[in-house]
């Protein structure tokens, strides 16, 4: 299993932690909360690991993966 961090500038968050075997995204917040986001690509991750800006990134992921589609 291969686990590689991210440290973000960010004060709401610690930092996150990428499991390539589980294709999965953990976020340590500053509050204690962790949260974990799967899938995870390995294209997605590279995309936070070369983002000028990875916090702005990792939000813009995390929110599209958490739209919700309502009927209109």
């Amino acid at each position: 299993m291969s686990i590689i961090p991210l440290y973000l500038v960010s004060k709401q968050i610690n930092y996150l932690m990428y499991d390539d075997k589980k294709e999965e995204l953990v976020a340590q917040y500053a509050t204690g909360r962790t949260e974990s986001f799967r899938p995870f690509s390995p294209q997605h991750y590279q995309a936070l690991l070369q983002s000028d800006n990875p916090y702005d990134e990792f939000v813009k992921m995390t929110h599209e993966r958490n739209k919700v589609n309502t009927p209109s």
